[in-house]
């Protein structure tokens, strides 16, 4: 049963009387681990026959992610474990993820998810947006980045909390939030007089493995009332990990005019046979290859073959992270098609924005 959703690579293990231990190979991110305990309890929604009588089970999951939460294998094996008590200790039927960092580490995260959790209930988290341009110097459209203030800590990155959002089962209304929020922008500079711009959104793989997930931004669009082609989603690579159901999902919002582009690539492994079956149309190259691109001969093979793999596939390109004219000046001698960095633009709130923006 559980290898059902379960690939080649990975290992199920008998470790109890009513406990298994799952090894995924080639897990890159907490979020990945997400996906896959989402989907193994989804197997647990319907009843299953035993001799012929239906019965519902009922399974908590733990989880720990190489080396987020550890670097040797007893120590990710009793986070996992300690992980899935928690989980049995909040009523069950849930999955939850290891506190990410060393047990000096603990409390503090615990303090960030709590703030997390009171910011989203406040309303305190802000979008910021970083634009992005055409070579030819116009603006092609910005990527909506979350903020949060933290009384001692200062702005938390993404990086440091969205983690502990999915770990925690708060990526959902934090999601939810910067799609309305991004939406609702659109409507604002819209309604002043600015030229339209597309604002594209990180989506996290575990929003779009829920079932609600079209419905509600459908509803953001159509509160907001701004054209859905203004809208563009950005996934990551992991979402090939359920295909089925997710390209189900995207290619709905994309018969709406929404578009969706593949973020981070080139760090995940994603299969290339899936790529051009979903309504991807854009590309975005991970920032790891743009940094080491006039320093490393292997970024700059990689860089290029992306381009001309996105360029195939009828799909444009977005070079992220460009903070030096020599950058700048490879991308366009490997016609990329734009460009995102602090080389010109750095994230800016949305008033600093609309000025840039103009009639």
């Amino acid at each position: 049963m559980l290898t059902r959703r379960l690939r080649g690579m990975d290992t199920v293990a008998r470790t109890g009387t009513d406990e298994f231990t799952i090894v995924l190979g080639e897990v890159e991110s907490v979020g990945a681990v997400g996906i896959v305990a989402k989907a193994l309890m989804e197997l647990f929604s319907s009843p299953v026959d035993v001799e012929q009588c239906p019965t519902l089970l009922r399974a908590s999951i733990g989880g720990a992610v190489y080396p987020d939460h550890g670097e040797r294998e007893i120590q990710l094996w009793q986070d996992a474990d300690a992980a899935m008590h928690r989980a049995k200790r909040d009523g069950g039927g849930r999955c939850v993820l290891a506190v990410q960092g060393a047990d000096t580490d603990v409390l503090e995260n615990v303090g960030v998810e709590d703030h997390v959790r009171t910011m989203l209930q406040r309303g305190g988290f802000r979008l910021h947006y970083q634009l992005q341009y055409h070579m030819n110097g116009q603006i092609r459209g910005m990527e909506a980045l979350l903020r949060l203030p933290h009384p001692t800590l200062g702005y938390l990155s993404p990086d440091r909390f969205i983690p502990l959002a999915e770990a925690s089962g708060l990526i959902h209304p934090l999601g939810q939030f910067a799609i309305e929020q991004a939406c609702r922008q659109l409507m604002l500079w819209s309604k002043a007089g600015t030229r339209p711009v597309r604002i594209a959104v990180n989506v996290s793989p575990m929003q779009l493995m829920r079932s609600d997930f079209v419905s509600e931004v459908e509803e953001a669009i159509l509160k907001s009332g701004i054209d859905p082609a203004m809208l563009e989603l950005e996934i990551t690579e992991q979402v090939v990990l359920n295909f089925d159901e997710i390209s189900k999902r995207m290619t709905e919002l994309a018969v709406v005019g929404i578009r969706f582009a593949v973020d981070d690539f080139g760090t995940g492994y994603a299969s290339l046979q899936h790529l051009h079956r979903l309504p991807i149309s854009t590309v975005k190259v991970d920032r790891s290859f743009i940094q080491r691109l006039c320093e490393s001969s292997r970024s700059y093979p990689i860089v290029r073959a992306i381009i001309e793999l996105a360029h195939s596939l009828g799909m444009q390109v977005i070079a992220e992270g460009v903070e030096d004219e020599d950058q700048l000046q490879v991308l366009r001698e490997l016609k990329c098609d734009c460009i995102q960095g602090f080389l010109l633009s750095r994230p800016m709130p949305p008033e600093e924005i609309q000025v840039l923006l103009g009639n």
